[in-house]
């Protein structure tokens, strides 16, 4: 399992240069005063916007965040939430992203930008989707 999946963050899609997750909050997602923590929000977004720039990669080449910037809105105390990653722009081995973070009553609860590396190709060390989801 993927960090990702330990915090509890579900798939919802993925496509060329997008992708859609949901994480339904849980005791253990507060901080201290019984809000979500950043940190929570923070995975959610660069799950979401590495997610979109894997999603336009070819076999053999990965990605990671090189920067990443989250703008807290609104607090949150449960419910579920839902983010929204995109590429904004591709280059050879810089992938610009966005995303943004609703609560389930639609309502923006963080914005992020991203700047993420990608590796040339390296199949011999590659870690396939496959592979992801049995670890």
């Amino acid at each position: 399992m993927d960090f990702g999946g330990l915090v509890g963050i579900q798939a919802i899609t993925l496509e060329d240069g997008r992708a859609r997750c949901s994480l339904t909050i849980d005791r253990r997602h507060y901080n201290p005063n019984g809000v979500l923590h950043g940190g929570v929000t923070f995975t959610l977004t660069d799950v979401a916007m590495g997610s979109a720039v894997f999603s336009t990669l070819p076999k053999g080449e990965r990605t990671t965040a090189m920067e990443v910037q989250v703008r807290f809105l609104r607090a949150v105390t449960g419910g579920t939430l839902t983010v929204e990653g995109e590429v904004v722009s591709r280059h050879e081995r810089i992938a610009v992203t966005r995303a943004e973070v609703t609560d389930d009553r639609g309502r923006l609860v963080a914005a992020a930008t991203g700047t993420f590396y990608v590796f040339p190709n390296s199949t011999s060390d590659a870690i396939t989707s496959e592979q992801r989801e049995t670890q």
